[in-house]
């Protein structure tokens, strides 16, 4: 997940996920409050970086799912990697509405950092399965239309799992869920709506893991949209729509 966290948290956030006691407490500090992003991050490194929850995350299913033909015929050196973004560039080259524009309007309005994550070596599929899904994340939440409130999140948490099969992302909606029934029961309907839409959205969308999402800032989002059969609006949140018109 894409998280308020400045450059000056980055060190901080590697050192947490080299100890399980801290990112077990990071967990339960997610579980008691969706909202608290330094602890989302936290995980997120874990599940990149640490071997044993790695080997839970299921890495392997993404690339037995979404890597066949072309990606086992290519060096894991010339996969698409996204290179550090300069929203301000973003903003400055590309047009509004087109997918560069979106993602660095959207991100600046958010606070959101899109550089948090240090570039990780890819030396198996499964390495590049995490990098990838890692470093698009914040693309993926404009694409596919899904906010980062709350609602948006777990959205696309849902789209995560039906789109890759990774038992990661059924975890990270296990947290949201445990949150609902211990501490906001009010808002279960809302949570498990946006379940749905996302759950159904990744199931209809054409895949994209292993999207060169350089070669598409210049591209109308609603095209773009349109081409990966993903939906123009979503119900759950606030959504991102009203950037792109």
């Amino acid at each position: 997940m894409a998280a308020t966290v400045s450059g000056q948290d980055v060190e901080y956030i590697h050192k947490q996920t080299r100890n399980p006691f801290l990112v077990a407490r990071a967990a339960w500090r997610l579980v008691k409050d969706l909202g608290a992003t330094r602890e989302a991050t936290i995980l997120e490194d874990a599940f990149s970086r640490s071997p044993w929850l790695r080997k839970y995350a299921g890495w392997e299913r993404v690339v037995q799912r979404l890597m066949p033909g072309d990606f086992d015929q290519r060096k894991l050196s010339e996969l698409p990697r996204l290179p550090k973004l300069d929203l301000d560039e973003l903003l400055d080259t590309c047009e509004p509405g087109n997918l560069g524009h979106v993602l660095a309007t959207h991100m600046k309005s958010c606070g959101l950092n899109p550089n948090i994550f240090r570039p990780a070596a890819v030396n198996t599929p499964e390495d590049y399965a995490v990098v990838h899904i890692t470093e698009t994340h914040d693309i993926w939440h404009v694409v596919t239309g899904f906010g980062n409130d709350e609602p948006g999140e777990i959205g696309v948490v849902a789209f995560y799992c039906s789109h890759t099969g990774a038992p990661i992302f059924i975890l990270l909606l296990a947290v949201a869920l445990l949150n609902t029934a211990l501490f906001s029961h009010a808002r279960t309907a809302e949570r498990f709506d946006a379940i749905v839409e996302g759950w159904n959205a990744g199931k209809r969308a054409r895949a994209l893991f292993g999207i060169d999402w350089t070669t598409q800032w210049h591209r109308p989002i609603e095209e773009i949209r349109a081409e990966l059969c993903l939906p123009r609006q979503v119900q759950a949140g606030v959504g991102i729509l009203a950037q792109a018109a």
